[in-house]
């Protein structure tokens, strides 16, 4: 019995070296900040590794460690209220902080058709579910072929390029506003653009 507990213990830290070792950049939830493992722990003395939170927050104790949802290469551990999420990159963190903020936000998109020009461009909310579900920008930002161009969270305004994915040639790049306001200018200043009306 206690062989099988050593050999237990022993995968549960190989696993948790293995996941420390892939992963050394962390997203501070309550921050919403990215953070080196390795740097935080040599500058502050404080350990935010997997196994670091492990041992000193007592509600990741007998939680497991899972994938993020449609996101191979994110590791999350949900513990009590809290969540941590760890990944290899800067690039990934900063990624996964920019879902989390677009992704807390209502934003209006704005729908046009480069195939149509005799069509205007139209403004709608992403507040509706059956909206949400097809144009919800949080659909796109981790999507194979698509990339964040712009996010400016304090002038919210948020566009993600889609042009590599074939699907979307009509469409190519998806833009949003996070008022209506901003969404129908932005409309004005395309159909003055694009929109033919012959």
């Amino acid at each position: 019995m206690k062989h099988i507990l050593v050999v237990i213990t022993l995968c549960i830290s190989f696993s948790l070296y293995s996941v420390d070792k892939e992963n050394n950049w962390y997203l501070d939830t309550k921050e919403l900040k990215c953070k080196n493992v390795s740097i935080t722990k040599q500058d502050e003395k404080v350990d935010i590794s997997l196994s670091g939170i492990k041992k000193s927050d007592i509600n990741c104790r007998n939680q497991k460690v899972r994938k993020l949802e449609g996101v191979e290469d994110i590791s999350t551990i949900a513990c009590a209220e809290t969540e941590y999420f760890y990944m290899s990159s800067e690039e990934r963190c900063n990624q996964l902080y920019q879902f989390i903020s677009i992704s807390a936000k209502t934003w209006y998109a704005m729908l046009y058709s480069l195939e149509k020009k005799d069509s205007p461009a139209r403004c709608i909310s992403t507040a509706d579910p059956a909206v949400e579900k097809i144009f919800g920008p949080s659909n796109y930002v981790f999507k194979e072929g698509c990339k964040i161009a712009t996010y400016e969270p304090n002038t919210g305004n948020l566009i993600i390029d889609c042009s590599k994915v074939e699907a979307f040639s009509s469409m190519p790049a998806f833009i949003y506003a996070d008022s209506e306001a901003l969404c129908s200018s932005i409309k004005k200043a395309y159909d003055e653009k694009y929109y033919d009306k012959k």
